[in-house]
């Protein structure tokens, strides 16, 4: 199967965040290991998340914060009605207990 797009799917537990989406500032690395590998130097617990054209995720929540980087592709995430359309070098801050879902255009 070939995926449309690479997110990487990071996590850290106990902070106090805000939603708030990153642009561009992670699109400087050239492989998902070496993006993986930035983060984990930096305390974050990373897996690779991949997916085909149409996916879509029902709405869900975790009680842990997540950091979606996306490396490749693009994806839509539906966050209380307001979209954040990501692309390679985004990332999103998605707080605990946050609703959300996704889908892939």
């Amino acid at each position: 199967m070939r995926y449309s797009h690479c997110i990487i799917l990071a996590v850290q537990l106990e902070l106090l965040l805000e939603l708030s989406v990153v642009k561009e500032k992670y699109a400087r690395f050239h492989s998902e290991n070496e993006l993986k590998e930035s983060l984990a130097c930096k305390g974050y617990s990373c897996f690779s998340w991949h997916d085909g054209p149409g996916a879509y995720y029902s709405p869900l929540k975790h009680v842990h914060d997540e950091f979606i980087f996306v490396f490749s592709g693009s994806i839509v995430f539906d966050i209380y009605g307001q979209k954040y359309c990501l692309t390679p070098g985004y990332m999103l801050v998605l707080p605990s207990n946050t609703v959300h879902l996704a889908s892939k255009f």
